[in-house]
């Protein structure tokens, strides 16, 4: 039992459009980023389970990747999330206005992410975004999301919704600038 709640992985999108605003480099932030309900004004992380000098990426397919998912957590709680298809850039964790915003809690070794997007297909009419909840699990030098119940048009590739496939967010060897985060 303990372990099935490990893999536990819920997502939910808020239902309401979130109005944003571009980035210098055409990334979107919410206008206002109080719709962040994972938001705390005095939150340190306490988990030595996160390195916040590293970046964890997920590559797929993982013995001939298409495209890499990463995240960059800070000790505030707050992240920014990248895609790169082809290979990783390194040069874009040292610009806050590349990337999505978002942030995290971490209780155990239990994780959640709470990430702004912006889907244009959904929200072509009125150009909304929304926020992405998800769960996954510590473990060593890795974050495993199981993508079963996480909606296939968040990720580039339809495929990973099989159930064999876990999301594995594995930490790199890519130290991560300093930043002074402004969302």
């Amino acid at each position: 039992m303990k372990q099935q709640l490990l893999y536990l992985t819920l997502i939910f999108f808020v239902s309401c459009s979130i109005k944003y605003q571009r980035t210098s480099k055409d990334y979107a932030r919410p206008v206002d980023d109080n719709v962040f309900t994972y938001k705390q004004k005095n939150f340190h992380l306490s988990s030595s389970l996160i390195d916040t000098t590293k970046i964890y990426c997920n590559a797929y397919p993982a013995d001939k990747p298409e495209y890499f998912d990463c995240y960059r957590f800070f000790a505030n709680g707050r992240l920014l999330s990248y895609r790169f298809f082809g290979k990783i850039d390194e040069t874009a964790f040292a610009d806050l206005n590349i990337g999505g915003v978002g942030y995290y809690h971490i209780t155990d070794n239990i994780i959640r992410i709470q990430e702004f997007t912006v889907n244009m297909q959904k929200f072509k009419e009125d150009g909304g975004g929304m926020l992405v909840h998800f769960y996954g699990t510590i473990a060593n030098d890795s974050i495993k999301i199981d993508p079963e119940k996480i909606s296939k048009k968040y990720f580039a590739n339809p495929r990973l919704g099989r159930r064999s496939y876990f999301l594995n967010y594995k930490k790199t060897n890519i130290k991560a600038p300093t930043l002074m985060q402004n969302w």
